[in-house]
């Protein structure tokens, strides 16, 4: 917009600032980079386009670092790695003025601006493969106890893992500000305080020792027995050393007997293991073993739902056996309902109908059953929170727990074995948020309907597929049908699937009266005389 309103205008400069992101990247800002990187290429661009006479005045992107005073800012940690790894520092102001007054005496595009020690600067623009990753190159050392005392034999497989769990929480401790013996093994991080900016914090501090590692490790292994395994297996070689097994193994061959002439013993060599982290990703490639077969070989094994009038299946039962009329009109709980209704159709900002099937308590949650903070809770869309209360709901009814559901079903290598399906519709909580931000104080919704089936995934610990299905109407059957498919492919051993709809905001009303969808009576006639229309209803359900 900007460069057409300026199109005719007589200018010197035409200046955007980019960011070293778009020319150096940076992990966990691929989307802040791409936005950058086009800025440099739109400056070219642009430049050519006043080579041929169609704008005017030199373009000239300037790529910006960290600055050393205002704007984004960064921990201290982050700025000591920085200067370690890469040699960079934060810009000071007077020189990043200094430095805008250079490129614009320069020719070019483009310029990138980095301030630091000039020959680690032009390693890491020239040659970027060489440059150590940005990020802590120091583990906290294991106490003796644990890490430095080689036995005279190699330690079991059992006391190898519980010398790798050590380790961990030795590490863990130092980011949680809390004692290593207070970190339950097979307790969920979560639990200590652990967020997505610590993970990562964690991260960056493990991969000063084992290289380069996922971002999201503390999300893939959520707690320090999953972590020690993981390591074992994908960082055995770096992580023995840290243990004292290094040591420990040579004692053990200095012990050996010589062996002379004669036969020897043959030890068959085992077959390959997949890692961990590839197995994860190779879902689908091959079905499970028995997974072929029909729909008829998919059993429900747990059921759990809420519906108008029906907090339980047997009362939603008994409801249908007595024939009871479950819709009312809006409750006052909802929204007041006066403000929007007119029974004449066609009136804007007006709607003719008032009428549906409401859950009762849907603003009911305990956050900390489900460990999550009471103020995330109340940024959470209610159907997030049905859905989830659902969930748990079914799988006791199946008779499981989350934990026993991880354990017993642990295909491609990673517990929790387990898909997630949600049918959702409508997504009209964020509109809320929307609304105060026309007001003082205003805040921030999500709005994002994937999070109802991730949610369940993250508390469960499931590492099977999860999504949520926007079918309109046939949302939840559609959940229902892709939770078969993933099973018969061999996806997932089990799957929850089910749906979740509830009228939060007036809007609902509004957009079904201005497409004349819904009934003027508060009765639904399907295919019968009479019938203008349907009246929404609210349910959550799982199976």
């Amino acid at each position: 917009a900007l460069d057409e309103a300026t199109r005719q205008a007589a200018l010197d400069y035409f200046v955007v600032f980019s960011s070293t992101a778009g020319v150096l990247g940076n992990v966990g800002q691929a989307d802040y980079a791409a936005a950058n990187a086009f800025l440099d290429t739109y400056a070219q661009q642009r430049n050519e386009r006043v080579s041929r006479g169609q704008a005017q005045g030199r373009t000239l992107s300037v790529n910006w670092p960290l600055w050393a005073e205002g704007g984004m800012q960064v921990e201290e940690a982050t700025r000591q790695a920085m200067w370690r790894n890469a040699g960079l520092a934060p810009l000071p102001t007077e020189a990043g003025v200094q430095a805008l007054g250079q490129a614009l005496a320069l020719g070019g595009d483009q310029v990138v601006v980095l301030a630091g020690q000039v020959d680690q600067i032009r390693k890491l623009v020239l040659n970027p493969s060489a440059t150590k990753p940005l990020a802590p190159t120091t583990v906290p050392k294991v106490a003796a106890s644990v890490s430095a005392q080689a036995s005279a034999s190699v330690p079991a497989k059992s006391d190898v893992r519980d010398m790798a769990r050590g380790y961990l929480a030795k590490v863990l401790s130092a980011g949680l500000k809390l004692p290593a013996d207070h970190i339950d093994a097979s307790a969920p991080l979560e639990q200590y305080g652990i967020d997505s900016v610590m993970a990562v914090e964690l991260v960056n501090l493990l991969e000063g020792t084992f290289g380069p590692l996922s971002k999201t490790l503390f999300f893939e292994y959520q707690n320090v027995d999953a972590l020690a395994d993981y390591f074992l297996d994908e960082h055995r070689a770096k992580l023995q050393p840290l243990l004292g097994l290094d040591k420990a193994k040579g004692h053990a061959s200095a012990l050996a007997p010589g062996r002379g002439p004669g036969p020897q013993a043959v030890t068959p060599t085992p077959p390959p293991v997949l890692s961990r982290r590839k197995q994860r990703f190779a879902r689908g490639q091959q079905a499970l073993p028995g997974a072929q077969g029909g729909a008829l070989d998919i059993a429900i094994i747990g059921i759990s739902g809420r519906y108008p009038q029906a907090k339980t299946l047997s009362a939603y039962w008994a409801n249908l056996m007595q024939g009871v009329n479950s819709i009312s009109e809006i409750p006052s709980s909802r929204w007041d309902h006066s403000h929007y209704f007119d029974a004449k159709r066609g009136q804007e900002g007006k709607t003719y109908a008032k009428w549906g099937g409401f859950i009762d308590g849907v603003d009911e949650f305990d956050p900390l059953f489900f460990n999550i903070s009471p103020r995330e809770a109340l940024g959470m869309d209610p159907q997030e929170r049905l859905f989830l209360q659902c969930v748990h709901a079914a799988m006791e009814d199946a008779g499981y727990t989350r934990e026993a559901l991880c354990a017993k079903h642990q295909g491609h290598g990673l517990p929790g074995n387990v898909g997630v399906f949600a049918g959702v519709m409508w997504n009209e909580y964020q509109l809320y948020g929307a609304q105060s931000q026309t007001k003082a104080g205003g805040f921030a919704l999500p709005g994002n309907i994937a999070s109802i089936a991730n949610r369940v995934s993250y508390y469960c610990n499931f590492h099977g597929p999860s999504l949520a299905v926007d079918t309109m109407c046939s949302s939840s059957l559609t959940a229902i049908h892709l939770a078969c498919q993933n099973i018969l492919r061999g996806s997932c051993e089990v799957a929850i699937a089910g749906g979740v709809n509830v009228s939060v905001h007036p809007n609902k009303f509004l957009a079904l009266a201005q497409g004349q969808f819904a009934a003027s009576d508060g009765l639904c006639k399907s295919f019968g005389e009479g019938g203008d229309g349907y009246v929404p209803g609210e349910g959550v359900g799982a199976v």
